[in-house]
């Protein structure tokens, strides 16, 4: 079963008369929001923070003691929730199912048709009282952990972080199987990198298994949390994401090459070394970049407007892009170029490999091993000239970016979301 969430607002009747404060201060965003109007900065996801931190309360102290269910009941009575497949202990997901990311969605998708129960709930530090009308859950699986330190001091991100922590290890001695998949060694924001890490490294003895997605996150993982080998990490591929390779015509060769950065458009990306690597490139053989997403800060868009007006080989699509335009954008780009200064599982690089596309990229976390050389140019994040002679290296060898960009689509399709959920169900352990 797994819950989709309209309007909590809408749900929970608000307009009930409390003062403001109080619905901030009882901020209990017990599932995903439609609609959303805040962005995790994390991961892209979405959701509606203000009607999540009103809804909270109201659910609390209203809704969700109607009836046996509590909450489940109330939203699917309705009409806010989508109940569907599987019984007994649910698995909770602990991120925002309705998101520009996919990920979460098709993780829960790919659990329901295993036969498990799955419940998506935007993480809180209240977890027991978020879990408290569902039943013990079989498992609690959880993805980012940025939402514990966007807000407040560093100590104050650690005592909320104390208390969640606590919560889990509580579930945990009660029969609760505890999994992490570990998307980045520490947020992107990282505004108390100590602080974080120190979490995380406790959070790892919690787990009773630990999940990265590919060989290379075992190692830095096991290494940055300071793991014994006998620590319960485990290797579960990243799944594709679905959608057809476009068509790419063959294209004369005084057709300009297309180098596309799609997405979120955050520091952490390398921007502005593309930038700078793009206009240093020579005008023969013509090529061009495109650059197409949401700015996350006004400063970074500004630094982008410049370049493109200095360089008319550069176009600007900085808006949220809806499935349709990516689509558009991915079907007429040449290779997808991702920066990045720091990363360890990148989204991106596999939808890119699974639209077809070839891919330069940094040699950080599992981009090695999920392109290789076959895949894409990849380039020492240390060397100054290495964005800039990756890309002269695709100008130079533009015929070898068809073959290379059937090599990534051909070796995404060799992945199952089913084969992933089987795995992950053995991680959960037997139904207790």
């Amino acid at each position: 079963m797994t819950l989709r969430a309209g309007s909590l607002s809408e749900v929970a009747g608000l307009r009930a008369g409390r003062p403001p404060w109080l619905a901030t201060a009882l901020w209990s965003p017990h599932i995903a929001c439609r609609g959303c109007s805040s962005v995790n900065r994390h991961a892209g996801i979405a959701c509606g923070v203000p009607n999540a931190f009103r809804a909270g309360a109201a659910l609390r102290h209203g809704v969700s003691r109607r009836t046996p269910t509590g909450l489940l009941a109330a939203l699917a009575e309705r009409g806010h929730a989508e109940v569907r497949g599987g019984t007994g202990n649910p698995v909770v997901i602990l991120a925002a199912r309705d998101a520009p990311n996919p990920y979460v969605d098709l993780l829960a998708s790919a659990l329901e048709a295993a036969g498990l129960r799955v419940v998506c709930l935007y993480p809180y530090w209240r977890l027991l009282r978020q879990l408290r009308d569902m039943g013990r859950p079989r498992a609690v699986h959880v993805q980012w952990l940025s939402w514990l330190f966007e807000r407040g001091s560093a100590f104050r991100c650690a005592v909320r972080a104390c208390l969640w922590l606590g919560q889990l290890a509580a579930l945990r001695l009660r029969g609760t199987a505890i999994v992490w998949t570990v998307h980045n060694l520490l947020s992107h924001d990282r505004r108390h990198p100590k602080t974080e890490r120190l979490v995380r490294m406790v959070l790892a003895r919690v787990c009773t298994a630990i999940v990265v997605h590919c060989p290379r996150g075992e190692e830095s993982v096991r290494r940055f949390l300071k793991l014994s080998p006998r620590a319960p990490v485990r290797v579960v591929l990243h799944g594709p994401y679905p959608g057809s390779v476009p068509e790419r015509p063959s294209r004369p060769a005084s057709a300009p090459l297309t180098f596309l950065h799609v997405g979120l458009i955050r520091d952490y990306k390398g921007v502005p070394e593309l930038l700078g690597a793009f206009t240093r490139l020579p005008e023969d053989p013509p090529s061009r970049l495109v650059i197409a997403g949401e700015v996350a800060s006004t400063r970074l868009g500004h630094l982008i407007e410049d370049a493109a007006r200095r360089d008319d080989r550069i176009r600007l699509a900085l808006r949220r892009l809806s499935g349709e335009a990516l689509e558009a954008e991915l079907a007429a780009a040449d290779a997808v170029v991702t920066p990045y200064r720091d990363i360890l599982t990148s989204g991106t690089v596999l939808l890119a490999m699974s639209r077809g596309l070839p891919v330069v990229a940094p040699r950080l976390g599992c981009i090695p091993d999920e392109v290789g050389e076959e895949g894409g140019f990849l380039y020492d994040p240390l060397d100054p000239e290495g964005l800039y002679n990756a890309l002269r290296r695709a100008q130079r060898e533009r015929h070898r970016l068809p073959e290379m960009g059937r090599a990534n689509a051909a070796r995404m399709a060799r992945r199952d979301w089913s084969a992933i959920a089987r795995q992950l169900r053995d991680a959960y352990g037997p139904v207790a």
